[in-house]
């Protein structure tokens, strides 16, 4: 039986179980994700979109350069666009 009003208060209240992940499956889950990222960057084409869920998308550019001799330089450039939903969670 329970004997005053703090007994009465825990035992109603259920704590939360925090589920921590180990740092290997964070680890690997980044690694998944980076190769699988670079992978679709180095195979899309310019202009193409790859989308990031309903976080936003990267866009893949060509862009050129000139140095003072006259040499151009020829590089991508890749560009992140968020998405409203990613903007108002940042906002908070």
């Amino acid at each position: 039986m329970l004997k005053n009003r703090t007994d009465i208060l825990s035992a109603k209240i259920k704590k939360p179980i925090k589920k921590v992940q180990p740092k290997s499956e964070i680890k690997q889950a980044y690694e998944l994700v980076t190769k699988d990222l670079l992978s679709a960057l180095k195979k899309a084409k310019e202009g193409t979109k790859i989308n990031l869920g309903e976080l936003g998308f990267f866009q893949k550019k060509l862009s050129r350069t000139r140095n003072p001799y006259g040499d151009v330089y020829r590089y991508y450039r890749v560009s992140f666009k968020a998405s409203n939903i990613l903007k108002k969670e940042l906002d908070k």
